[in-house]
Parts: C-alpha cells; sequence; structure tokens
C-alpha cells in the first residue's frame, strides 16, 4: 500500500470493482462532475460540468482488480494510473472514491460518487463549509444548519462561476465572503443580462461573524469539518489563499496535538484554548479522512491558481 503525500501512510479499505459501481453514476472532485458508463474493462467518464463549462472526458481501462490506467480525452487530464478505494465519510457512511497518481506515485486527483446535480454540489459545499455557530460584534448568535440560520430558511444562489455564495434571505441578496476567524457578509445585488448565468456584486459590508469553537474534539477550530468531512477543491476554491490553506491543513494537526516547530504556527496555536500539544508527534494517528484531507489541501496550496476567488471576491 503506498503512502500520500504527507504524515502516515493510509490503510483504507479496498473492494472488488464491478460494473455497478461505474455504470450511470455521477463522480466529482467537487468542482468537475463527470457521467460514467461502464464498457468492459473501459469505463468512460464524461464532463457534465466544470464551472459551467462542458466537454471534459477521460477513460479508465482496467489494470488490476482496483486499479485503472487513464486515457484522457478532451482537455481534461489528472495523472497516469487511478485506484479505486473506500473510506468512512466521517459520518458512517462509506464514501467510495477513484484516486489518480501521476507517474512519481504522487496522488494528483480525488473524485468520489456522488447523487444529484452540479448546482446540489456547489451548495453543499457552501453549506458544509457555513455550517456552525457564529457571533456578532454584540455578542448575538447566528446558528447556521442547513440552509437556515437560527431555523429561518434562506436560498443558496448559484452563479456562472461556479460559487454558490450568495443568499436570498427574506427576499434580498448577500454574499458570503469565509475569512480566517468566520464570515464577512457583504449586501449584494443581482446583475441584469447575463448571458451565462447569474452574477452577484457585493456592495456595503452587513455583518461580520466569528465562528464559535466546540470545547471537545473533533469539532474544535476554525476549520472544524477537516477533521469530520472529505473536503474537496470545490470547498477549497474558497480559500485560495495559500496562508489561509496552510493554517487550515495544520489545524488538522493541532488538533491531535501535534508539536509544531515552526514558530508562526506554534504562536498561531498556542493561543488556542484547545489546542493540547503532546510529548511525540510520532505516537499520533490519523483517521483515514484526515489524511486524505491533509493531501487533498496540501495539493490545492501548490496546483491550483490562486487569483481566480479574489476576482471573485471583489465582486468582479
Amino acid at each position: 500500500m503506498k503512502t500520500f503525500l504527507l504524515a502516515t501512510a493510509i490503510t483504507i479499505q479496498s473492494i472488488a470493482v464491478s460494473a455497478q459501481i461505474f455504470s450511470e453514476t455521477f463522480w466529482t472532485n467537487g468542482q468537475c462532475s463527470f457521467e460514467a458508463t461502464q464498457k468492459g474493462d473501459r469505463i468512460e467518464f464524461f464532463g457534465s460540468a466544470m464551472l459551467g463549462d462542458v466537454g471534459y472526458d477521460f477513460t479508465l481501462i482496467k489494470r488490476g482488480r482496483t486499479t485503472y490506467s487513464t486515457e484522457q480525452g478532451g482537455s481534461y487530464t489528472f495523472g497516469k494510473y487511478v485506484e479505486y478505494r473506500t473510506i468512512d465519510d466521517g459520518n458512517e457512511n462509506q464514501l467510495e472514491l477513484l484516486i489518480a497518481y501521476d507517474d512519481k506515485d504522487e496522488m494528483t486527483e480525488v473524485f468520489y460518487k456522488f447523487d444529484g446535480s452540479i448546482d446540489d454540489l456547489l451548495t453543499n459545499n457552501f453549506l458544509k463549509l457555513l455550517d456552525g455557530v457564529y457571533t456578532d460584534a454584540a455578542g448575538k448568535e447566528y446558528t447556521f444548519d442547513g440552509a437556515s440560520v437560527n431555523g429561518t430558511p434562506f436560498d443558496v444562489l448559484c452563479d456562472e462561476y461556479g460559487y454558490a455564495n450568495n443568499v436570498k434571505y427574506k427576499g434580498k441578496f448577500y454574499k458570503f465572503i469565509f475569512s480566517d476567524t468566520g464570515v464577512n457578509i457583504y449586501n449584494a445585488r443581482k446583475a441584469n443580462g447575463m448571458v451565462f448565468g447569474d452574477v452577484f456584486t457585493k456592495t456595503t459590508l452587513y455583518k461580520k461573524l466569528r465562528k464559535k469553537t466546540a470545547n471537545e474534539p473533533p469539532r474544535t477550530g476554525r476549520w472544524q469539518y477537516t477533521s469530520t468531512d472529505i473536503v474537496n477543491v470545490g470547498m477549497l476554491s474558497y480559500f485560495c489563499d495559500k496562508a489561509q490553506l496552510r493554517i487550515m491543513r495544520n489545524e488538522i494537526f493541532a488538533r491531535r496535538g501535534y508539536i509544531f516547530l515552526s514558530p508562526d504556527l506554534k504562536t498561531k496555536f498556542s493561543k488556542m484554548p484547545w489546542y493540547h500539544p503532546g510529548s511525540d508527534n510520532s505516537k499520533i494517528h490519523f483517521s483515514d479522512l484526515e489524511n486524505l484531507n491533509i493531501n487533498i489541501i496540501k495539493k490545492y496550496e501548490t496546483a491550483y491558481p490562486a487569483d481566480f476567488y479574489k476576482k471573485i471576491e471583489k465582486g468582479l
């Protein structure tokens, strides 16, 4: 069993691959959606959406019980071969994965099977990031649970850029921008006359909310979901700042009591009341989900252009 890029080796349950796994199923990396069709030992994936575009495709050719060679088509490339695996998704469900590697055996992409439309996917990404309890400057609490705040529902609206951080609440539009401490909410207006979809432009700041943390792991820290839910590039694209992503990744280590050598990380997490450093980093064990998320975040830190969401954040 090979290791991922960081931390410890991951032991993930592998199961035999059959036609039923792929035929008429949808797979995603959180940003692209692919429909799979089985044709003997060949599984063809056609991209149904990628930030509003179509036509991205690739083919897997079976070469082992759970491994596949890749045959790129269109303009979508990601690696030399793929492994099919399953992992506990953090909610006692088995998540089916296709993990792609390059010719150096380094992970390049992670797809997982999902049900629903691309809008559903984008909405779920946003709601997972937003989920939790927040406070404003006056100490008033706001609990976001699914598509509701303090029990009152709101509508999540996707824009033409493939983001779902736009909300319609009580007849008004708002844009949510995630920060290091919580979320900033802006008044927004909906542009007219767009050909490819809706565009929402932020105007004035409505409210700054700070995310509260729980007292017990794993629901601690700003990026709590990185230890309880799989992250994907669609979610991470809301946090394109590399320094922010680095903190997000290392918060997983901090929750496990990791002793940091980097002065900035040591200072950062020593201020957190939930951080309790251990005595021996070699004794720390991460869950399969945490190991996977560490490597997905690390890959995104180094491989994805970091200016796209900044344009969205500015309302462009």
